[in-house]
């Protein structure tokens, strides 16, 4: 396979799979206390997926 090919390939692995090797839109069981409080608490946030640093510092700081 030709350099640009190649790099093709790597492009679409990296969007379908993702930077940090997880599929797009994966639900952790361990996440759902930080996405449950943060409902509770006003924030939005998805059912799935990459939860915001914001998010997740505000859930670390309540559990002081």
């Amino acid at each position: 396979m030709d350099q640009q090919g190649e790099r093709l390939r790597h492009l679409i692995n990296y969007h379908e799979v993702g930077h940090n090797g997880t599929t797009p839109g994966t639900c952790r069981p361990e996440d759902e206390p930080i996405r449950l409080w943060a409902r509770t608490n006003g924030y939005l946030v998805n059912d799935c997926g990459r939860i915001p640093a914001t998010i997740r510092e505000a859930y670390e700081a309540s559990q002081r």
